[in-house]
């Protein structure tokens, strides 16, 4: 199935395997090598019981499709800059790949903090 956002442009390369599980990017704490965990684009869904929107990274990591969600902060940053670059996600995705997922202490609580390779 392919994804869309609100602007029904595509925010991803690729489609979504048919079946695959959100899980929570925190329980992927670490670090990686470059070209390790790569970046296919993000998936924005809009939450009526709680009237917001929640961000989920595409990912591939060891062959393995992943949705990885992450902090509405950290979606609604990512979604600004993919629109600001054109929203052409085999332009902005390419060579993204994450560098780190750690913990973060904000004063709202934990979250965590997601650092991409930069060229």
């Amino acid at each position: 199935m392919s994804m869309k956002n609100f602007r029904s442009s595509s925010t991803m390369i690729g489609q979504i395997p048919e079946g695959l599980e959100f899980e929570k990017a925190k329980d992927y704490v670490g670090e990686y090598e470059k070209g390790v965990f790569v970046v296919l684009g993000y998936l924005k869904t809009h939450s009526k019981k709680f009237n917001n929107d929640n961000y989920s990274l595409f990912c591939l990591l060891n062959n393995e499709h992943k949705l990885l969600n992450v902090p509405g902060w950290y979606g609604k940053k990512l979604e600004e800059d993919f629109l600001k670059e054109g929203g052409d996600p085999e332009k902005y995705f390419d060579n993204a790949y994450i560098k780190t997922i750690s913990p973060l202490e904000t004063d709202k609580g934990e979250s965590i903090a997601i650092e991409i390779y930069e060229d």
